[in-house]
Formats: structure tokens, C-alpha cells, sequence
């Protein structure tokens, strides 16, 4: 494939000399393959091609652009705080324990004003850690959902929309179905005494 020569005339299509080298590169900068297919290009000194010859000329070695996978970057004490609860908890679980739970009472997950990243990357290597972007929980906002319910300025729902919503709403429904796990946080605001038990809701698993 050619390339329209700014100048004017029609640029020749990249060599494969200069293919090796923005390959190469990439293999050796996971940082580099978050830009974009021209800004790789000058990294190794190839300019004057449009997005669409350097990225068909990637594609023949294999490189596609896709959404980075992301995942909550944790400090090395909420590793070992995972870990030693999960050794506490879950240590005599199998495969078939996890089907049973039903209800998470509340999910978070991230906003991110700049959209999603985009990483060139081989199939097959998402999981890999060069082609993961890690979020700094701390620096992001958080918010509940699933109901659409006010909330406070930490993202939660109050007390009594827990109670009414998710535990006499949802869970003691449950009551008579076959065994399930109500998985939690540590929050106080949950109040087990207040909450759980007047709805004849065992204490189960807390994480």
C-alpha cells in the first residue's frame, strides 16, 4: 500500500526494514504502544505515512489496537489483606461454591474522564501485564450501581434504603430458596443487628 506524500506526488509504502523497526520497538516499549500508529512511526525516525498504511503494514506482523483491560492497581497491604482473607474465608471453597452466590449488595466501579486506553497488542496477550492499565483507586470517583438510588457524596446508599431496597426487597426474599451467600463489605453502616437479623437472614461470608 502507498501513502499520499504531503509535498505532493505519491509516498513509496514502508520498507520492511522500517516495519522491523517499529515492531522491534514495540516489542521492547510496552509504554510506546499506547500512542498512536504515528506517533510509534517517529519514535523510529518514519514520518511522511497516514495512520491507515502504518497500521495495515502492524497488522500483517499481527499488532491491532484494542481497548486496554483495566483492573484497580492495590498496595502490597490490601494484597496481603486479600490474601489472608481469602485463606480465612474461602480456603474450603470449590468451583460449585461460587455458583452459589446469588447477590452482591453493591458494586463499584470507576469514572474515568479521558475515556478508555488503547494499547496495540498481539492476539491473545490481553491478560498480559505489559497490556493492562492499572487504576489509582484513590485518585477516582466511585458510585453505586444497579438501582438508581441517591446517594451520598461517597457514593453509598443510606441506611434505610439498604434495608428497604436490598435486604427486604431483594435478599429475604430468598429465605426459602436453596443455599446462597449474601456477600458484603465490612461497612458499619450495613448494621447487622438492625438490618440482617429482623428479616431472618443469617450471618454469612463478609468480605
Amino acid at each position: 500500500m502507498i501513502s499520499k506524500d504531503p509535498r505532493g506526488g505519491w509516498n513509496r509504502k514502508l520498507t520492511n526494514a522500517e516495519i522491523k523497526r517499529m515492531d522491534e520497538a514495540m516489542e521492547d516499549d510496552p509504554e510506546l504502544c499506547t500512542h498512536s500508529w504515528k506517533v510509534i512511526a517517529k519514535e523510529v525516525g518514519i514520518e511522511g505515512h497516514c495512520t491507515q498504511v502504518l497500521r495495515t503494514a502492524m497488522q500483517d506482523l499481527g499488532w491491532h489496537s484494542r481497548r486496554a483491560l483495566k483492573k484497580t492497581k492495590l498496595s502490597e497491604a490490601q494484597r496481603k489483606m486479600r490474601l489472608e482473607a481469602w485463606k480465612e474465608v474461602y480456603c474450603h471453597w470449590r468451583d460449585h461454591h461460587f455458583k452459589l452466590v446469588r447477590y452482591s449488595d453493591e458494586k463499584h466501579f470507576g469514572e474515568e474522564y479521558t475515556g478508555p486506553m488503547w494499547v496495540k497488542r498481539k492476539p491473545g496477550t490481553r491478560e498480559d501485564p505489559c497490556n493492562i492499565i492499572y487504576d489509582e483507586e484513590k485518585k477516582r470517583k466511585r458510585r453505586e450501581s444497579g438501582k438508581q438510588v441517591s446517594r451520598d457524596r461517597w457514593g453509598k446508599i443510606n441506611q434505610e434504603q439498604y434495608t428497604e431496597l436490598i435486604l427486604k426487597g431483594e435478599v429475604a426474599t430468598w429465605k426459602h430458596r436453596d443455599q446462597w451467600v449474601l456477600e458484603e463489605d465490612r461497612d458499619s453502616g450495613h448494621g447487622v443487628h438492625g438490618t440482617r437479623e429482623p428479616y431472618g437472614i443469617q450471618d454469612g461470608s463478609l468480605w
